[in-house]
């Protein structure tokens, strides 16, 4: 999920240059917030059934569903969190967008710039920093006992650690230096990144403090890092239109908005399946 922040932070920012923050912000909120509305309404109340369905005992399934109907929470979210924090980062980018045009926002990423161009640890520097963000952010949310929110449909942990691969897409867009050394293979990197990735997996469900402090500094990083792998490798190897490739792109929105639902009832299928051969 960081990987696909970063993405749209790449993109937010190349869209922001050419049509302005207002125009923007309310094309996202359209092209984003009518899709995941719709698959919230029609969608979701099926994936809610499909759980009643797995849960619940033939006399409650009715009750069990009811239940998660009838309030607003997370079910009414569910695999569609992300586009809900997709909006959430995409409006304060927008709000931020203007002050970053003026004298002391330009500063400000001039400095970012020229701290990870300074010397060849800088860019190590850099996502060091991001990674204290995100752990600095979500250590917030938890002192001040506001990680959810919404009802539960908005989990603030989990917006925080997921912001800075976004700000770091916009501020590749916003230089085409970077985006050009980010995409090409850097061999250091991949061998970094691949060492996080087993660090990150191995931290990944423990419940103790230190070992949530590491993942919600990690989440970040590794995802940037990873984000450069996938990146660098498909310029690379892969950097060529294909009917297959055009057809993967062009239906990838409404393969994720669908998929859950396929998903939920197909394992709810093999059990029953399961159920029948024994």
């Amino acid at each position: 999920m960081p990987a696909f922040f970063l993405l749209a932070g790449i993109f937010a920012a190349m869209l922001l240059q050419r049509d302005g923050a207002l125009p923007w912000w309310r094309s996202r909120m359209l092209r984003v917030g009518i899709p995941m509305l719709t698959a919230a309404i029609l969608l979701n109340p099926m994936l809610m059934l499909g759980i009643a369905l797995e849960r619940g005992s033939p006399g409650n399934v009715a009750a069990e569903f009811w239940a998660r109907f009838s309030v607003p929470g997370e079910p009414w979210v569910a695999h569609l969190w992300f586009l809900l924090d997709l909006l959430i980062y995409c409006t304060l980018l927008a709000l931020a967008w203007n002050v970053m045009a003026q004298p002391a926002g330009k500063r400000l990423i001039d400095r970012l710039y020229r701290l990870a161009n300074h010397s060849i640890l800088g860019g190590w520097v850099f996502l060091a920093m991001v990674g204290t963000l995100s752990l600095g952010a979500v250590m917030a949310t938890v002192v001040l006992d506001i990680n959810s929110a919404a009802y539960g449909m908005l989990v603030l942990a989990r917006t925080a650690s997921n912001a800075p691969a976004f700000l770091f897409g916009a501020l590749l867009a916003c230089n085409l230096a970077w985006l050009e050394r980010f995409t090409r293979i850097h061999w250091p990197s991949w061998v970094t990144a691949f060492i996080l990735t087993l660090l990150l997996c191995a931290v990944q469900w423990r419940d103790e403090d230190l070992f949530r402090a590491i993942k919600y500094f990690l989440v970040p990083v590794v995802g940037i890092l990873m984000s450069h792998v996938l990146m660098s490798a498909m310029r690379r190897w892969l950097d060529r239109d294909t009917p297959l490739t055009r057809g993967a792109v062009d239906s990838a929105f409404t393969i994720y908005l669908f998929h859950q639902v396929f998903i939920v009832f197909g394992a709810l299928l093999m059990q029953n399946c399961r159920s029948a051969s024994t």
